[in-house]
């Protein structure tokens, strides 16, 4: 499944939970027009400018409007944010975009999207990040984007400080020190 077609079936997904349009299915295409959605985007990089992107195409295709709420830059001001306004039960945003280790905070807010998005589409994703995502027996937050970190060494630096090569699955373990 391409990233658009899904983000753009999520975000139906945010309208027809908040119109009540339970069971409806996504074809890409919203049952209500003329209808505004507030989303929350990342406010660092690529996030916002996809999400901006993203949320115009679908706001052309179901003729919806889409209204990108600014969010902090920080991760932890943002998350502060979202529990202030989802403990107030504020109706100021309708979809939010989340980091991967919220859904234990946030999930108990959120809807079972279950009901909203098929199965197929769901089964797209890495298990682990759907069990990531599932709370309380709850589909809650659906993937945008996955990646990875990643760790990068100095041979040279290694050496100098008296560190051999760690074998495959010695890490940790104090095995690859002199």
């Amino acid at each position: 499944m391409k990233v658009d077609n899904w983000f753009r079936g999520l975000l139906s997904a945010g309208l027809l939970a908040g119109a009540g349009f339970a069971g409806a299915g996504l074809a890409g295409t919203a049952m209500a027009q003329g209808v505004t959605l507030h989303i929350s985007c990342g406010a660092v990089g690529n996030e916002l400018t996809a999400c901006k992107q993203e949320s115009e195409a679908w706001a052309q295709q179901t003729g919806n409007t889409v209204v990108v709420v600014s969010t902090p830059n920080s991760s932890s001001d943002r998350l502060a944010l979202y529990q202030q306004q989802l403990a107030a039960q504020s109706s100021s945003i309708d979809v939010y975009q989340i980091d991967v280790v919220w859904p234990g905070i946030l999930g108990d807010y959120f809807i079972n999207l279950k009901k909203y998005i098929p199965e197929s589409d769901i089964q797209q994703f890495f298990p682990r990040i759907i069990a990531n995502n599932t709370v309380g027996g709850k589909f809650v937050a659906m993937p945008w984007f996955t990646d990875a970190g990643l760790l990068f060494y100095r041979t040279d630096l290694l050496k100098k400080c008296w560190v051999c090569r760690c074998r495959v699955g010695g890490y940790g373990d104090g095995a690859g020190r002199h």
